[in-house]
């Protein structure tokens, strides 16, 4: 049997013979597509990221090869960077990991970047709801707003003219120069430093992660409550009803309605507990604590520090495509500094982090007339 040939072009000839084919048809419309599709898959940069992944993970279990070469050396110069500072790592590769400003910060590896990240969400399930989107720069720039809620497909008759259906909306979320976040210094002392069994990377990665996680994601929390509409208020300014949570759920549009979800303060998710309203995975009524997630009205729950307590005109809960609240990195901004001659005298070395990181809502103007709210997410505001 003949091997098949899926070279990238290869397939983009064969693609281009099959529409420049005099008798073209369905059939060979349908094959142009699959061929297209499959060489997409196997373009340059598909190939690329494959092999990246493939070395990612031979290095995560301890394979080197000449893929992940590179790769490993960072993590060799990161780690001896915490323990020795940036002079201990030769001139020639100290040039292609520190930034060229005057921070002297040192452009983390993948792995700890990770690390970092997976602190963020336990520490604050808004990050894992939140959408994210890595600019190159951090200048000021404006992102689409894309609303389509409105428009729906018609049939027209044989031979009709194809009648013109403008996109709803079509607005802009404006983003200024992306801030710099700091999260302090961290001191460790010489002995736990120089210990090469002990984990300092990912200590750190655990420590910055849980700092910019409470300064950020309320930041994250502010930018949701001033964007998003209020879909629903409470007739007591101290509780909840049941019913007062389908009333949030009923304001939002149902183009939203797959991708919604719940997200409340550890107060707020305890209010709710009490009265019997959660439910698991599985569906079944939740009585006593559980490890996985917990869900209201069959729609994930993402607990959130700085979302208010139920409180008299506080807003305790959201509820929507949290994905529209949209977290911007600027790309290659998370930068570790290593501290070691300001400490010296105490036998310590210090530590910090420095991130460049932006909150948005991509919210569409209201619909209709009177206006209908548009807004991807809702929120719950208590009674006064």
């Amino acid at each position: 049997m003949p091997r098949l040939n899926i070279d990238h072009d290869s397939l983009l000839s064969q693609a281009n013979s099959l529409l420049a084919k005099p008798n073209f048809s369905k059939e060979d419309s349908s094959k142009v597509t699959a061929l297209l599709e499959l060489a997409d898959r196997t373009g340059p940069e598909a190939l690329r990221l494959k092999r990246a992944k493939v070395a990612q993970s031979e290095l995560e279990v301890g394979v080197r090869s000449a893929d992940n070469a590179g790769s490993a050396q960072v993590e060799a110069d990161f780690q001896t960077f915490l323990r020795s500072g940036k002079n201990a790592i030769p001139i020639e590769r100290r040039a292609q990991a520190f930034s060229t400003d005057n921070l002297g910060g040192y452009l983390v590896p993948a792995s700890f970047r990770e690390e970092l990240e997976v602190a963020l969400r336990a520490y604050d399930g808004l990050f894992e709801a939140a959408g994210r989107w890595e600019s190159q720069t951090g200048s000021a720039i404006a992102v689409p707003i894309l609303d389509d809620t409105t428009s729906t497909a018609t049939i027209i008759a044989e031979n009709a003219l194809i009648p013109l259906q403008d996109i709803a909306s079509f607005d802009a979320l404006s983003f200024g120069k992306t801030p710099k976040w700091d999260a302090g210094i961290i001191l460790a002392s010489i002995e736990l430093v120089t210990d090469s069994y002990f984990p300092l990377a990912s200590v750190l990665a655990r420590a910055f992660g849980v700092r910019f996680a409470r300064g950020i994601g309320a930041t994250l929390v502010s930018t949701l409550i001033a964007g998003a509409d209020v879909g629903a208020t409470t007739t007591s300014p101290t509780s909840v009803a049941a019913s007062e949570l389908l009333d949030l759920a009923a304001s939002l549009d149902s183009a939203y309605w797959n991708a919604a979800s719940w997200c409340m303060a550890k107060s707020t998710l305890i209010s709710l507990l009490k009265l019997g309203m959660l439910s698991d995975a599985s569906g079944q009524a939740v009585t006593m604590w559980t490890t996985g997630q917990l869900r209201l009205f069959d729609k994930p729950i993402f607990v959130c520090p700085s979302m208010d307590s139920i409180a008299a005109t506080k807003k305790p809960i959201s509820f929507g495509d949290h994905s529209k609240l949209l977290r911007r990195e600027v790309a290659n901004s998370l930068r570790v500094q290593t501290l070691v001659e300001r400490y010296a005298t105490n036998l310590q070395v210090g530590y910090t982090a420095m991130w460049r990181v932006d909150s948005g809502f991509l919210k569409p103007a209201a619909a209709g007339s009177p206006a209908v709210s548009q807004s991807p997410v809702q929120i719950l505001q208590c009674h006064a």
